[in-house]
Order: C-alpha cells, then structure tokens, then sequence
C-alpha cells in the first residue's frame, strides 16, 4: 500500500507537482514564503535553503531538509510558496510574486556601521538586518533577492 503526501489545503497545483518531482532529490532548493492570496513575500532568511524529503508515518508531509545527509527536517508551509529556485533557477512564480524592497544606510551611530532597511508597500522603513561590513549586507541582500541560493 503506497502512501500519498500530504499538501497544505490551498498549495498551487504547479508547486506541488515540482515538490513531487524534487522529492529525494539532491537538488538545491530556495523557497520564498509569503501571502498565497497577494503573492507578498514574507522575507523570511532561516530554513528556506535545502532539499525536498517526506515525512514518515499514515499522512506524510513535505519537508525541507538542510542538506542531502539530513535524515529529517521542517514541515513546510507548501501553501504559502510565492517563489521557488532550483539550483539557482526559477521554477515557480506566484502571479502577483512582490518581493521584498531593500535598501542600506550606513548613517547608524551605534552598533554595527551597515544597516539593511526593508521598504515596505505603504512606504514605511524597517531595519531588519545590520552588518559590519558593506560586502556582507550586500551579500545578504543577493540572498534574500533570489540572486545567491546561500547567505
């Protein structure tokens, strides 16, 4: 008797026949969490790198494992996929995708010298990263831009 995973209620027919396809897979994967219903990405910069795997038990879900040796991993919120790479290629695009605005500011007179500010759609400013160095933020922008799959 075969087991069949189980998906969110709401995941896009698209990502879940390319989760199907990359399950036990050594493909790198960069999933981009937000809105299912705007396509505003969330920015979320932990536990969106890895590859794809499936839980054990009655009702399997979709994981996302650190590395090809990793033995298990985070459910994944499969609904809320807005934008998906595959090593380093685009493969899924939510239809109203809006990916985060970022921009940096080294005007901060305490802590670290380089802060990231995050603009949001009403045109309020947000710090949510600082570094101590201009090649580090810009780095991590790239990151969470979609145009490095690692921080």
């Amino acid at each position: 008797m075969s087991r069949e995973t189980v998906y969110d209620e709401g995941t896009a027919p698209e990502v879940r026949a390319i989760l199907e396809s990359l399950m036990y897979t050594r493909r790198r994967v960069r999933v981009f969490l937000g809105d299912r219903n705007t396509g505003e990405c969330w920015g979320d910069n932990w536990y969106v790198t890895g590859r794809i795997g499936c839980s054990t038990g009655s009702k399997p879900i979709v994981l996302l494992c650190a590395n090809a040796r990793s033995m298990g991993g985070g459910g994944l919120l499969t609904a809320c996929i807005v934008r998906m790479l595959v090593d380093g290629r685009e493969v899924y695009r939510h239809a109203g995708y809006l990916p985060p605005v970022y921009t940096w500011t080294n005007d901060e007179p305490e802590g670290l010298p380089v802060r990231v500010i995050e603009i949001k759609r009403d045109g309020k400013r947000e710090t949510v990263a600082q570094f101590a160095t201009m090649a580090k933020a810009n780095r991590w922008m790239d990151f969470m831009s979609g145009e490095r799959m690692s921080q």
